[in-house]
Parts: structure tokens; C-alpha cells; sequence
């Protein structure tokens, strides 16, 4: 099947059979590229490349999405280069990351400033040969990370993996699968929170890719919306862009030092939010009367805007699983981001994460006298 697009639009279908010499299209869109097979550069007054009026062409070794194409349109029209930018050393900002690990599956993630195909594998051995895992992804919005589910693992095994882009770039990082339940092998984890991106790096977590940990928590705040720093120099975040612009700075290069990177890397996240990653002491369950700070898109604060940008964002640049809560009738919770959740690591340890903002009642009114509460 041949579909032919105007200005990203799809305005013609037509099936294909035998040698592919013509194409017929709609009436008023034929195109010609090259020679038509009589020596002539135009067909039968086709649009050519003679005249002019084809601005760029490129070819592609697989078919386009209707979505790739209205990208491509759109960065046309902006007259940007078709793919998005030209090719640089450094088109994974952020690295590579791993997250909510069980014994048989786990969550990858990268984000790349190269538009077009990440190619995600997975291996028991550093060299990535053989894979036991592969996953190719189009990546249309370079502004927006990439996100794998890998499953069919086994239990307590350490992995590699890698992240091509298609700039031929790539990154590296490593996991370990939680163990067997039955099984007891010893356990070691960190534990952080609190990243201002004009703070980093920060030498606090410097070891850590060295410490070859099975976990790493990450207790949320994990960036500040509501404290400007160079990335948005506003008082407050307002915008799901601003918001993307604060985590990728919190994970970028700060003063020539990656400041998240290795350690993301080199072991398993689990991150969950705190306040800042949407605004300072929010409580998502109260009613958006309660607090002037946020927009009425709805009747409690986890249903306006603000709150769906930050926490969007923030699921964007974590590698945890988009899961959200079905309880009809029920508000405060249905279709809301899920982050509660828990994990096991065998007979050693049982992880329990905690969502303390999107459901909290508006905070108690402060007695007058304090000594007769």
C-alpha cells in the first residue's frame, strides 16, 4: 500500500503490485523524482524536482507512521532539518536508567536528542553478545524520554544493557534483577531525595556507580518547580515544557559533571514524588478552592492542570511503570497515577513506596489558642 500525504496529511491510498515504477495518486498530486523513463525530468506536468518545487527530499529503509510524518511536516515548516538536528557526540544527555525491577522484569529508559529508531538490548555479559532481549522504539520527540518494559527474566541475575540512537550513539548500564521469593542472598541499596538543579552535581552520590548496589531509592523532591534555577528562571513551573526542562537539567551535565547519569546507570531506581515536583506543601486530595496557587481545570488539586503536568513529566523522565488507579466513582483516586507500590527482594527485604501528595486532605485549620486545642 502506497499512501501519499499533503502537508502531513494522508490524502490518497493506493495499493501496490508488481514493479514499483509509478504510483497512482489523486488527481493534482503526482510527484516525480528523477527521470520519468523518457529522458524527461516532469511527467505529464507532475510536481519534479526541476521546477523547484520540492524543497527537500529523503528516503527512509522502512515505511513512516502517520504521526512521523506529520513531525516531519511540522519541522519543515519551521524549516528545521527533517531529522530533527544535525548529528553530536552527546545525543543521549541524560544516559540511561533502569527502574521497578521485580525477578523477571524490569523498565528501561533513555532519552535521545535524535529523532528516529532506539534500539534497546539486553545481555547476561558486558560484550551484549549474545542479547536476550531487543526492542526497537521510534522516537518522535527528542524533548521526551523513551521508556522499555523488558519481561521474561530470570531472578537474581545481573544484566547489561545498551541504548543505540540513531545517531549511532549509545549508552551503557547494568541491573539486577530482585531474587527468587524464597531466595536469601544479602541486600544492598541507597537512599537519596532533594534535587535542585542549580545545585548540582551532587558529591554526595558521587560512589554510588561504584558501591554495585541492588536498588537505589529515590525519595522524591526530585526536582524543585517552585525555586528558579537556570533551566527556568521562573518562581514556579506553569508549563508541562518547563516542567520536562527541570528534570533534564537535574540529570544533565552541570559544570562538566554528569550529575545523575552513572548512578542511574549502574544500579535499579525506584523513585516516587514528594511536593516540589508540582508545588511546595500541595495536597492533591484537597479542593482547588482550598489553594490559590493552582488553575480550576477541576474540582480537587490532582485533577488541575498543574498537578497533571508535573506528574507527567515526572513519570516522562523516571523509569517506573505508567499505572494509574481504576476506582469508578471514586475522584480522588480513578485514573490518577498509581505510585504506591511494592517490591520484594526475596527473603531479605520487602520495599513499600508511598505516593504522601496526590491524595492528602487540605491541611487542619491552626488552632487560636494553642493551649485550649
Amino acid at each position: 500500500v502506497a499512501i501519499t500525504y499533503l502537508d502531513g496529511a494522508a490524502v490518497s491510498t493506493n495499493s501496490i503490485s508488481g514493479d514499483l515504477d509509478s504510483i497512482d495518486t489523486a488527481a493534482g498530486l503526482a510527484v516525480n523524482i528523477g527521470q520519468d523513463g523518457l529522458g524527461a525530468y516532469t511527467d505529464n506536468g507532475a510536481v519534479g524536482l526541476r521546477d523547484g518545487r520540492i524543497d527537500d527530499v529523503a528516503v527512509w529503509r522502512r515505511s513512516l507512521g502517520a504521526a512521523e510524518v506529520q513531525t516531519i511536516f511540522q519541522r519543515g515548516q519551521q524549516g528545521l532539518n527533517l531529522f530533527g538536528m544535525t548529528a553530536r557526540t552527546n545525543s543521549l544527555p541524560n544516559g540511561v536508567a533502569s527502574g521497578d525491577v521485580t525477578s523477571d522484569s524490569v523498565v528501561l529508559w533513555t532519552r535521545s536528542l535524535a529523532p528516529g529508531v532506539l534500539r534497546f538490548g539486553v545481555s547476561t555479559n558486558s560484550s551484549l553478545d549474545p542479547l536476550v532481549f531487543s526492542s526497537a522504539v521510534t522516537n518522535l520527540q527528542p524533548e521526551v524520554p523513551v521508556k522499555v518494559s523488558v519481561t521474561g527474566l530470570n531472578s537474581g541475575v545481573r544484566y547489561f544493557y545498551r541504548v543505540l540512537d540513531g545517531f549511532e550513539n549509545s549508552a551503557f548500564g547494568t541491573f539486577k534483577t530482585a531474587p527468587a521469593p524464597q531466595a536469601s542472598v544479602g541486600l544492598r541499596f541507597g537512599v537519596s531525595g532533594d534535587s535542585r538543579g542549580e545545585l548540582a552535581p551532587y558529591p554526595s552520590i558521587g560512589n554510588v556507580a561504584s558501591r554495585r548496589l541492588d536498588f537505589f531509592v529515590n525519595l522524591g523532591d526530585t526536582i524543585y518547580a517552585d525555586v528558579p534555577s537556570p533551566a527556568v528562571t521562573n518562581d514556579q513551573v506553569r508549563t508541562l515544557e518547563q516542567f520536562r526542562r527541570k528534570h533534564a537539567e537535574v540529570l544533565g551535565n552541570q559544570r562538566g559533571v554528569p550529575s545523575m547519569a552513572d548512578l542511574r546507570a549502574s544500579t535499579v531506581l525506584f523513585t516516587t514524588i514528594d511536593d516540589h515536583e508540582v508545588i511546595n506543601d500541595f495536597a492533591g486530595g484537597a479542593a482547588v478552592s482550598s489553594d490559590s496557587r493552582f488553575d480550576t481545570t477541576g474540582k480537587l488539586i490532582n485533577e488541575t492542570q498543574l498537578y497533571w503536568d508535573g506528574l507527567k513529566a515526572f513519570s516522562e523522565f523516571n523509569p517506573l511503570k505508567d499505572v494509574t488507579y481504576q476506582t469508578p466513582g471514586v475522584a480522588r483516586t480513578d485514573g490518577k497515577p498509581k505510585l504506591y507500590r511494592a517490591a520484594r527482594y526475596g527473603l531479605d527485604a520487602s520495599l513499600f513506596l508511598l505516593d504522601a501528595r496526590s491524595f492528602r486532605d487540605a491541611e487542619l485549620t491552626a488552632p487560636e489558642d494553642p493551649n485550649n486545642a
